[in-house]
């Protein structure tokens, strides 16, 4: 414009009319001082930067309302859509599919690749997955809506926990983020695990073969013990036998682990005085978690195996802060069918 203008001598009206521009335009420029709207402009890019930074989410509708709460400058939607392309800046909420049945070539968010598609897992808890699926149902003509995401775990595909709600919003993403933080933080993992039921009175300890030949497949004799409380007179072979079965069931399931009988953790001194007679100390354990849990146990098995696991960790041969997993067998019906053997524990 100013070669020719100055320099070729051309009228400044008919050479701004012919690059359609203004006079004033030209001669604000030529003067090399900003007009009051650039300098307005440039201001409310600052702001629009500013607001941007400190909510990364926002776009230019949302940027424009506090410009005009926050900051007494209203403008309209196509000056903060302009001011915000100038800049770059756009919401991350919401934006247009890229693609439906491929992938696009210049994605708005990457996931990072965790997995690399090796969707096996050699022990428990050692690969997790979830996800949020949607379900609908009715009632009458409207329609529901639950969410429910559950964590799988690779190695036997159970679920580990889960979440449901009638809303996918962020209460359920806080719930997940308190799990995510219990598996990630080291003083939420558990060391040791202590399993505690009863033997059985005759036999093999039914509930040992299964607990001990799960436990070595799992390979997990290091993690968890397994603490089995007799209730009936002492049977030097017990452990033996229990092992047996329990290796005859491995080799079932056509697995390379073994158990041997040291592996067995049995204490015999809480069933005294003797096989379907009460003592004082199961009884107390059935009036203990009846009182503090509402559970109720039984004065043949269950009683017992408490009292047992309480004394246990009174001695600390479970250890403190370890988690402990009580298997409750039932039988509490016993408590009301032989009065005549558990006299008045029903009425304390």
């Amino acid at each position: 414009m100013r070669w020719a203008a100055e320099e070729q001598g051309y009228p400044v009206a008919e050479a701004c009319r012919a690059l359609h521009i203004s006079r004033a335009g030209y001669y604000q420029w030529r003067s090399g001082k900003a007009g009051a709207r650039t300098v307005e402009n440039r201001h409310l890019a600052g702001l629009v930067k500013q607001i941007h930074d400190e909510s990364p989410d926002k776009g230019y509708r949302r940027i424009r309302d506090d410009l005009a709460r926050y900051y007494a400058m209203p403008v309209n939607d196509k000056r903060a859509l302009r001011i915000c392309r100038s800049l770059g800046i756009q919401s991350t909420i919401k934006y247009a599919r890229r693609g439906c049945t491929r992938s696009a070539s210049d994605p708005q968010y990457l996931a990072e690749n965790v997995l690399n598609r090796q969707f096996c897992a050699e022990k428990p808890n050692e690969k997790w997955l979830t996800d949020v699926t949607e379900f609908k149902y009715y009632v009458g003509p409207t329609v529901h809506k639950l969410y429910l995401s559950a964590i799988l775990d690779l190695c036997d595909r159970r679920i580990v926990s889960f979440v449901l709600r009638d809303a996918n919003d962020s209460a359920l993403g806080q719930v997940l983020a308190r799990i995510d933080s219990m598996v990630l933080d080291p003083r939420m993992r558990v060391e040791r695990i202590t399993v505690v039921g009863t033997a059985s009175p005759e036999g093999p300890y039914t509930n040992n073969v299964r607990l001990a030949a799960g436990r070595a497949l799992l390979g997990q004799e290091q993690k968890t013990a397994i603490l089995s409380v007799a209730v009936s007179p002492k049977d030097e072979g017990y452990e033996e036998r229990t092992a047996a079965l329990a290796n005859r069931t491995l080799e079932l399931l056509k697995a390379s682990e073994r158990v041997a009988p040291k592996d067995l953790w049995v204490e015999r001194d809480y069933y005294a005085p003797g096989y379907e007679i009460p003592n004082e100390a199961g009884n107390e354990a059935i009036r203990l978690l009846a009182r503090t849990e509402g559970i109720l146990l039984d004065t043949v098995y269950s009683g017992k195996g408490f009292a047992g696991m309480l004394d246990q960790i009174r001695k600390g041969r479970i250890p403190q802060g370890s988690r402990v997993v009580y298997w409750h067998t039932g039988g509490a019906t016993a408590l009301f069918a032989e009065r005549e053997i558990i006299g008045d524990l029903a009425e304390k």
